[in-house]
């Protein structure tokens, strides 16, 4: 599969949006692109009615002047950042990582926290940036697989697992806020005692310590990719049969109708992962916002700074380096 050709484009609106998301209300949001380049099987972002196509993704090339702009005029500034809601700002591009490493000094440099989730690689560039503002800044590491075929069945162009799990171990042992994502979990897929085994496993060695976790849940574009993109009708039928008389509920905060498997599926699923991470030390925070019929008290954690990394945090057992990649500076 070909990666998407990257366009620049000027953004014209404000730099700093709003989220409906009810983990995301109190802070401000950034998107660098319009588009996406790691193509997973499950984004809910492919279906918007702006998304590109998947043979494009435009990066805003005027987003840290812009930005420098917005900053000056307003009369208080946020308090931190989310990157980024509908994109990936450590897309496989040298033009958006630079754009995103010049994006996050500008507002870390003027004591504005960055949180942001991520399924690609960070560059080496970036680790003494975060590690001068560790306080500020806080990283989740999207893994749903430790598995590379199933990972690249289902993200094609994201980052391998063996790169996302460097980015872990990289970000902890600079003493960043760090935690692994689980989100989307695949039903009969992903969350199998062995494959969840098997990735508990490679997390707590690169010194994981927290996962927040989600169920793959379908809105009417969601359920075309996978049909059309799960390889094979084995694999396709294990994952939607799954949500069949699944109810539909409103995404919190967002006022969005989705369709979530059912309440008891999604209980044992929680549950199982939660045993396999306790044997391995890992806590798990499971998403509200995508499972408002769950009583679930706590935040999503997507923008945390109440739990900093551990100091001593756990060495890898095993090599997570990925190939050399050039610096982007």
């Amino acid at each position: 599969m070909r990666r998407p050709v990257l366009e620049q484009t000027p953004r014209r609106s404000a730099v700093l949006s709003p989220s409906a998301l009810e983990c995301l209300r109190e802070t401000a949001t950034i998107n660098l692109t319009q588009g996406c380049a790691h193509r997973c099987t499950y984004c809910y972002a492919r279906a918007y009615t702006n998304y590109p196509g998947d043979q494009r993704v435009l990066l805003y090339d005027n987003i840290p002047a812009r930005l420098a702009d917005e900053l000056a005029r307003k009369r208080k500034p946020p308090r931190q950042v989310y990157f980024s809601p509908s994109t990936d700002c450590f897309g496989p591009y040298r033009e958006l990582q630079r754009a995103t490493y010049q994006t996050m000094k500008l507002l870390l440099e003027r004591g504005i926290g960055v949180s942001f989730v991520t399924k690609g690689y960070i560059r080496p560039a970036f680790l003494p940036l975060f590690e001068r503002y560790a306080g500020l800044v806080h990283a989740q590491i999207g893994l749903n697989t430790a598995d590379p075929h199933l990972a690249r069945l289902l993200e094609p162009l994201a980052a391998t697992p063996r790169q996302r799990l460097r980015n872990l171990q990289r970000l902890i042992a600079h003493g960043i806020s760090t935690e692994a994502r689980i989100d989307p979990m695949l039903p009969r897929v992903t969350d199998t005692p062995a494959r969840l085994s098997e990735l508990c496993e490679a997390l707590a060695r690169c010194g994981v310590v927290r996962i927040s976790a989600a169920y793959l849940h379908l809105r009417p574009g969601i359920r075309a990719f996978l049909r059309r993109e799960l390889p094979g009708p084995v694999l396709r039928n294990r994952v939607l049969a799954a949500f069949e008389n699944g109810p539909w509920v409103v995404l919190s905060g967002a006022e969005a109708n989705i369709q979530v498997l059912p309440l008891p599926y999604r209980r044992r699923g929680f549950e199982r992962l939660r045993s396999i991470a306790a044997r391995h030390g890992l806590q798990v925070q499971v998403c509200a916002c995508k499972n408002p019929d769950l009583d679930i008290a706590e935040p999503c954690n997507l923008t945390p700074h109440s739990h900093p990394a551990p100091t001593d945090a756990q060495l890898p057992l095993f090599d997570c380096q990925p190939p050399p990649t050039p610096a982007i500076l």
